[in-house]
């Protein structure tokens, strides 16, 4: 599917007021995640047990789209599409004093 029409919404309809679907449970699948994170660091020794290191991490390094879960509800006009994802790319830097 696309993220405009995941599945086909035209195998779906509203049951009537006070009656049970026949779909089963689970029958749907979404968007799979990939996601690929990376750290790398360096620790500088300055004596007497004490460190200072330096931090580079980076989530979903490789920047793929990570779509959220599909609409399902047939009351909203969405049914069938996926209207957000997740952030892409974050990247930080950081420092850390041991002791």
């Amino acid at each position: 599917g696309t993220i405009d029409r995941w599945f086909n919404t035209d195998a779906f309809a509203q049951p009537g007021f006070g009656v049970l679907g026949n779909s089963g449970r689970n029958i749907l699948r979404g968007p799979t995640t990939t996601n690929v994170d990376f750290s790398v660091f360096k620790n500088f020794g300055l004596g007497r047990g004490t460190n200072l290191q330096f931090r580079l991490e980076s989530f979903n390094v490789l920047n793929h789209p990570q779509f959220n879960g599909v609409q399902t509800d047939m009351r909203n006009t969405g049914f069938g599409v996926i209207n957000s994802a997740r952030s892409g790319r974050i990247n930080q830097l950081g420092v850390k004093f041991e002791f």
